[in-house]
C-alpha cells in the first residue's frame, strides 16, 4: 500500500506541474487594485511552491507573488485584461 500511495502522490504532483505550464505569460486582472494597478502578467511560475510571480503591465517594476489557488478565485482574479464597468476605476 505504501508503494501505491507514493506512486499516486507522484502522479498527482506531475499532473499539477503540467497544469501549471499554461500560466506562463498569461494575463490577469485583479478585482482589487494591488500596488495601485489591476492588470498583471505572469513572469515566472514557481511550480514547487505553487505560486506565480506577476508584474504590473502599466509599471513593470511592480512585481507580486500570488498563490496559484488565488487565480482560481473569481472574487480575486479574472483571466485576461478586463476593464471595470463603473466609473470608479
Amino acid at each position: 500500500h505504501l508503494v501505491l500511495k507514493i506512486m499516486w502522490e507522484n502522479r498527482i504532483r506531475v499532473i499539477v506541474i503540467k497544469q501549471m505550464n499554461h500560466l506562463s505569460k498569461s494575463k490577469w486582472t485583479s478585482i482589487e487594485r494591488l500596488n495601485g494597478w489591476r492588470h498583471y502578467e505572469v513572469l515566472n511560475v514557481l511550480k514547487k511552491r505553487q505560486e506565480v510571480e506577476m508584474f504590473s503591465v502599466c509599471e513593470s517594476d511592480i512585481k507580486i507573488m500570488i498563490p496559484t489557488n488565488d487565480l482560481k478565485d473569481k472574487s480575486k482574479w479574472v483571466t485576461g485584461w478586463v476593464g471595470k464597468k463603473s466609473n470608479s476605476d
